[in-house]
């Protein structure tokens, strides 16, 4: 995959995606970048959401998650934009 922002193929469309989170999220909600209710103040104020197609990242992820309930894993379907994360 190239770096920076990337519309979303066929290829990428074709990949599972999931994201780690502590939130209870019912099929269908929409999980908009920085209205995440587990996000931080500096969080809330980022454009993006992370999704990965790996599950152990989601994971590890949905540990970290700022909240008092279980880490959840959930399997996601992007209707944006996607791009690789910067390192």
């Amino acid at each position: 995959m190239s770096k920076g922002i990337l519309g979303i193929s066929n290829d990428l469309r074709s990949q599972r995606f999931y994201h780690g989170t502590r939130e209870d999220l019912k099929p269908g909600d929409l999980i908009e970048p920085g209205h995440l209710p587990d996000a931080g103040e500096r969080d809330r104020m980022a454009t993006y959401v992370y999704l990965t197609p790996k599950l152990d990242e989601a994971i590890w992820e949905a540990e970290l998650a700022v909240g008092e309930g279980p880490g959840r894993v959930y399997v996601v379907k992007p209707i944006g934009q996607i791009g690789e994360p910067r390192t």
